[in-house]
């Protein structure tokens, strides 16, 4: 789905989607078709979907667990180069579908592998600053956690996504 756009690309916060999923091999369609409907109801999920409210009831304790895990944690449980890594698999996937038009259609389609490089290159100096700090220091803890939750909002454009 994606609610969770305006979160992301608009305000730059980070969010997490808990749900199950249907077998797709089994049912080959992306969501069940009742999805964002007016048909999409309590009373559908209570007598159609989920009759004892197991499925809501289990992702309600994975999304418990989370929230649990991430407040109990020191530093938030962010890895960085997983994140930078993400990017290269990202933009390799964008250049095996749309690396042709892209280069032909933005001048500066080529900065965004060196843009990324120079991402991974600060992701390891970063995680190697975490490394070495002093972890009873809690203006330290303050501060690498607050570059963490602002890892988003480095990748937003002042001027808004494109029309």
């Amino acid at each position: 789905g994606s609610d969770f756009a305006p979160i992301l690309q608009i305000a730059g916060i980070t969010s997490v989607d808990f749900r199950y999923t249907i077998n797709t091999n089994k049912y080959p369609f992306s969501s069940y078709p009742l999805y964002h409907t007016e048909y999409e109801t309590f009373n559908t999920v209570k007598t159609l979907l989920d009759r004892d409210f197991r499925y809501q009831q289990a992702v309600a304790r994975v999304a418990a667990e989370m929230a649990r895990s991430l407040s109990d944690s020191l530093l938030i449980p962010f890895n960085v180069s997983d994140y930078a890594r993400g990017l290269v698999r990202i933009k390799q996937q964008l250049d095996n579908d749309y690396g042709h038009m892209l280069r032909q259609r933005v001048d500066n389609y080529t900065y965004l592998e060196e843009a990324i490089a120079e991402f991974s290159d600060d992701a390891r100096i970063f995680e190697q600053a975490i490394e070495g700090m002093d972890k009873t220091d809690p203006m330290a803890i303050r501060r690498v956690n607050d570059q963490l939750m602002l890892i988003e909002k480095a990748f937003l454009d002042p001027n808004g996504l494109p029309t």
